[in-house]
């Protein structure tokens, strides 16, 4: 048993959007309490732990590195039992500036990202003997704030995929939920609160 209170010892993860802020601290929090974790991000690099984590480098909103990530993650643990789906966008822009790229780019890294790497992940979840996805959602998905019209969108559908999910693989003993956390003082959220001033 660790320091932190449970123990994931022999529990191989995958963080993604891990460099800072939310991704970072769940990354650190599962290494600590003994869980192997990559940590998926753009720059590359580890946040501090006590624990066991390697980085792989992959932009999620190219496509074709997001259907890479978990193979390449299975090839550095030798298989997968945890799946965190964190990385995302959320800038703010009133919607009458919302143009068809904006919103395709939100859809392909705050949904399509996602639920592709759960697509890549679901034969090596299936083979654990614990296997669970969490989805990192937002309040937004609920509750949404004026300028993030489209995150919320996003982060919603989500939800719903989230829910419809876990029903689908309840079957196969895969748990799929999602956490939809409020305002967190990170680097995204300073960009997100100086547009609104």
């Amino acid at each position: 048993m660790t320091d932190s209170g449970f123990s994931l010892a022999e529990q191989r993860v995958l963080v993604t959007g891990a460099s800072s802020g939310i991704g970072a601290a769940i990354a650190s929090r599962l290494a600590n309490a003994g869980a192997t974790v990559v940590v998926v991000s753009r720059s590359g690099g580890v946040p501090e732990s006590k624990g066991t984590m390697y980085s792989l480098v992959a932009d999620l909103s190219e496509p074709e590195e997001t259907d890479t990530v978990i193979e390449r993650t299975v090839d550095m643990l030798g298989g997968l039992d945890i799946l965190v789906n964190n990385a995302g966008r959320g800038d703010s822009m009133p919607f009458v500036d919302v143009d068809r790229e904006y919103f395709n780019a939100y859809v392909g890294l705050n949904l399509w990202a996602p639920l592709r790497l759960c697509q890549h992940a679901y034969e090596y979840l299936a083979q654990s003997s614990d296997p669970s996805v969490v989805m990192i959602g937002s309040v937004d998905a609920e509750r949404p704030s004026p300028g993030s019209v489209v995150y919320g969108a996003t982060k919603g559908a989500l939800s719903a995929a989230t829910v419809a999910l876990s029903k689908e693989w309840m079957a196969a003993g895969i748990r799929v939920n999602q956490v939809n956390p409020g305002l967190v003082d990170t680097q995204l959220t300073s960009q997100i609160v100086r547009s609104l001033k």
